[in-house]
């Protein structure tokens, strides 16, 4: 089964991305308006499962984060 988290949340400089899957390729973040403000390919990550994402030049506020394969999308706060 598919999963994912991302943590810390709410979040300041960077997050830590853990997914469990074997499909999904990137990581995109989009904010409420629905754009796309950043986007992380996972390819060299899944071997690990975890990594960092550096979120510091994204302005505070809420953001969507959706994992691409697994369908799943989170809600993440940035401070």
């Amino acid at each position: 089964i598919p999963s994912l988290s991302i943590y810390p949340n709410p979040a300041h400089d960077f997050v830590v991305a853990t997914i469990h899957s074997e499909t999904a390729k990137q990581i995109s973040f989009f904010d409420m308006h629905g754009r796309s403000v950043l986007s992380v390919a996972t390819q060299d990550a899944l071997s690990s499962d975890a990594f960092s994402i550096d979120v510091s030049n994204l302005p505070r506020g809420i953001y969507f984060v959706r994992f691409d394969g697994i369908g799943e999308v989170k809600k993440l706060v940035l401070q």
